[in-house]
């Protein structure tokens, strides 16, 4: 790639081109359960938050990431174990998630991280086993 056609990548990323305009959130604890709904927002308007879809697994302290085509949620808990499971869901078409996998062993509260190309979890910052 020249370096002509960097800069412009870089222009077009700052100016939210390339990362679309929606983000998406799911989970959590509403009281006297574990959530299961995903809701969105649209990034360039103000209101509230619209209803996405649900997901496979409610629970809390699940991590999350994406890139700008899929979001996708793992691990967490359901009162009293840590969760082994991960949804995935798209994220401009909007709906229920589906079933991506699991991880290598149940864990809580931890932490995701991720760019435009892939996902990175650490369960050692989390509760639960270790792997």
């Amino acid at each position: 790639m020249a370096i002509w056609d960097i800069k412009e990548r870089y222009k077009k990323a700052r100016g939210n081109e390339i990362r679309g305009d929606r983000g998406v959130f799911g989970g959590g604890t509403p009281i006297p359960s574990t959530g299961n709904i995903i809701d969105y927002i649209t990034i360039s308007s103000t209101g509230n938050a619209a209803d996405f879809g649900d997901m496979v697994l409610g629970r809390h302290g699940a991590a999350a990431c994406s890139n700008s085509v899929r979001g996708l949620w793992g691990g967490g808990r359901v009162s009293p174990a840590y969760k082994d499971e991960m949804d995935v869901t798209t994220i401009n078409s909007g709906g229920q998630a589906v079933d991506f996998g699991n991880l290598t062993d149940g864990r809580g509260n931890i932490a995701a991280g991720c760019n435009n190309h892939g996902g990175l979890n650490d369960g050692y910052q989390g509760y639960g086993a270790r792997p």
